[in-house]
């Protein structure tokens, strides 16, 4: 075993081509299916806040439109054995909601 200083653990040393290639397998390789009504609820809901000028709620329903097809593309692929995908997708999930929740109650405070 060669002296600590330079000693890496071959667990610890990852390859980012390697690593990305296969993540980009698993996107190829996955379906994720979508019900109709949801499809045509999102379009609706964008619609209708792009006609009354409500962008931040259209931003808003697209974030959670797309939330929910990671959530399904995740739960998908690794399923719930995971668990640290499935925490750090909750995390940061959560962040968002409270980063939003924080801009909507500043903008009525202006």
């Amino acid at each position: 075993m060669p002296d600590d200083a330079q000693y890496i653990p071959t667990w610890f040393v990852v390859c980012p081509e390697v690593v990305m290639s296969d993540f980009c397998l698993i996107l190829q390789r996955t379906q994720v299916a979508i019900p109709a009504y949801e499809v045509m609820l999102i379009l609706a809901v964008l619609t209708l806040c792009l006609a009354f000028r409500t962008v931040r709620v259209g931003l808003v329903a697209a974030y959670i439109f797309a939330y929910r097809l990671g959530w399904i593309f995740l739960n998908d692929t690794y399923g719930r054995d995971s668990l640290l995908y499935f925490y750090a997708y909750l995390s940061f999930g959560v962040v968002v909601v409270a980063l939003t929740a924080i801009s909507f109650w500043k903008m009525q405070d202006d």
